[in-house]
């Protein structure tokens, strides 16, 4: 398939995004093609506040993996003295990757979710999210409760499972995975 695209007159940056499908099989295969375009030698935009409730990890799930992280280091040092912080800064984490996963929810098409990525990686990715903020939510719980065990192996569950989805994400979105 051959087509062509007219430089616009106006000075200008754009952004094409070119979803194309194959409706010859039962399950269409989908593949994206992004093209940026500097009309006139226009700058690229800046950073767009609004782009922090996209589902990308670098802006939302890099942060709650921080938070967490750092959560989960200050509670191994001292969990008595750290313990009310450690709360906030996991909460605050779950809090970021709740609104990442409404995000992802809200913004990409449901019919586009396993036809654009691979769903060797994108399937694990969406389980080992769900599976983070779920275990998230449940260490949450039994901190509130004191019940310190089950709050830790939940919180580990979490950790590990976050840090793997969002590899795997930081793969499906960069150069290193051709489509």
């Amino acid at each position: 398939m051959d087509f062509s695209i007219i430089a616009p007159a106006v000075v200008k940056y754009y952004e094409i995004f070119i979803i194309a499908g194959d409706a010859g099989s039962s399950q269409p295969a989908f593949a994206y093609l992004k093209i940026e375009v500097s009309v006139g030698g226009a700058a690229a935009p800046g950073f767009d506040i609004s782009s922090i409730f996209d589902h990308l990890g670098l802006y939302l799930g890099l942060p709650a993996l921080i938070l967490v992280s750092f959560a989960t280091v200050l509670v191994l040092v001292n969990e008595n003295k750290f313990v009310k912080l450690h709360g906030i800064l996991s909460g605050s984490s779950w809090i970021l990757t709740t609104i990442n996963l409404i995000a992802g929810l809200t913004k990409i098409p449901i019919n586009t979710w396993f036809g654009v990525y691979p769903p060797i990686i994108h399937i694990p990715h969406i389980i080992l999210g769900i599976t983070g903020l779920v275990t998230g939510l449940l260490s949450m719980l039994f901190g509130i409760a004191a019940e310190r065990r089950p709050a830790k192996i939940t919180g580990y569950i979490t950790l590990l499972c976050w840090w793997s989805a969002f590899f795997l994400g930081y793969f499906l979105n960069s150069n290193l995975l051709l489509l």
